[in-house]
């Protein structure tokens, strides 16, 4: 199983909290979570909302988001549990996709550990394969109690949590190589962006050209290059015969390794491919590294 732990604004939401706690209008109840002064409380700190991305994957995957004790800003001195409720309404709403049952293993609460000021909520995803790429799914949280004397009130009750999914390979990559090409060759240098079109294909742009392909990493880490809307014919070019005549590998390249793999290890795609010009063959050398 994999744990993933989400970037928040936790620490952000900490500061926000501070200066509501010193603020006049907080004291009023004009904003804020609305407890009694002194009342010790435990928030989601990204409430209202928080988007997400999730892996495409029959793997087992739970993700983490982040929980905030909040009131006194003094830390628990005893581990809190926290009881968690779906809330289908705030989808609904939203105009969100509910996700499939049987998709979420049930979300019911977790323990706040004592001496944090903030702690993790998980939530364990069995399969994201019965999940349509072109939807925005939607889960909605509350708070629904917590011991220790902790209250579970106000704005920060509710969570509506945005979801989209994504394949392994979906991200920016550094792009290194270099774009044989009869009359315009040039080095490339540059941040790609890998997009999810399925479990194992991504799209991506022909070298530095707007024209979009795909990339397919089969079970042995191989990779299919295909074009994605027919003008260009791109398919692989392993051939040292086929590229210009006379080839110079670009500055640090191997040559030998370019038979349109994928390492696992190191997240990186490395590439040979190209397409017939009208003057010529043009072939894009690259070495793609996730950052």
């Amino acid at each position: 199983m994999k744990i993933i732990t989400l970037s928040s604004l936790a620490m952000v939401s900490l500061l926000a909290l501070t200066s509501c706690l010193k603020d006049k209008e907080y004291d009023n109840s004009t904003y804020g979570i609305n407890l009694d002064k002194g009342d010790n409380a435990i928030i989601f700190s990204n409430a209202p909302k928080k988007s997400i991305g999730i892996n495409l994957t029959g793997t087992t995957t739970t993700y983490s988001l982040i929980l905030l004790s909040a009131s006194s800003l003094d830390a628990p001195t005893q581990d809190i549990q926290v009881t968690v409720a779906e809330k289908p309404s705030l989808v609904t709403a939203a105009n969100l996709t509910p996700l499939p049952p049987g998709t979420l293993v049930a979300v019911t609460g977790t323990t706040f550990k004592k001496g944090l000021i903030q702690d993790t909520l998980r939530i364990t995803f069995n399969s994201t394969l019965a999940l349509d790429l072109a939807k925005t799914y939607g889960l909605g949280l509350t708070l629904t109690s917590a011991s220790g004397g902790y209250k579970t009130a106000g704005t920060g009750n509710d969570i509506l949590i945005s979801i989209n999914i994504k394949n392994a390979y979906d991200g920016n990559y550094h792009a290194v190589g270099y774009f044989y090409h009869p009359s315009a060759p040039r080095a490339i240098d540059r941040t790609v962006t890998l997009a999810t079109v399925g479990e194992k294909v991504s799209s991506t742009n022909l070298g530095d050209l707007a024209n979009p392909i795909s990339l397919t990493v089969d079970a042995n880490n191989n990779v299919t290059v295909a074009d994605l809307n027919g003008n260009v014919g791109v398919g692989p070019t392993t051939s040292l015969s086929a590229l210009p005549s006379p080839y110079t590998p670009f500055a640090g390249s191997n040559p030998t390794i370019y038979t349109n793999k994928y390492d696992p290890a190191t997240k990186t795609f490395y590439l040979r491919y190209g397409y017939q010009g009208g003057s010529g063959p043009r072939t894009v050398e690259e070495i793609l590294t996730k950052e």
